[in-house]
């Protein structure tokens, strides 16, 4: 049994320690192991990867990211 904290994907540009999950509903909801990883992994933010239009934050430390923005929002990531 694998009770250890996991994301889909962690990029780590600059220190930044950043941690993506990709959702396959259009719906986006946060669950338990999303803030355990947070907190277990020590990442800065949690993007939750989904195929709907819009991205949006969900709190500090926690975005819903549209598929279609990823591309542009991990560039500007690693310019920062």
């Amino acid at each position: 049994m694998h009770s250890g904290a996991e994301v889909d994907l962690i990029l780590d540009p600059k220190g930044l320690n950043l941690g993506f999950e990709f959702n396959f509903s259009e719906t986006v909801r946060t669950t338990r192991s999303m803030r355990m990883a947070l907190d277990d992994l020590a990442l800065n933010h949690l993007y939750i990867v989904y195929p709907g239009d819009d991205s949006f934050k969900i709190d500090e430390k926690i975005s819903a990211l549209s598929i279609s923005d990823v591309a542009d929002t991990v560039s500007g990531l690693l310019r920062t």
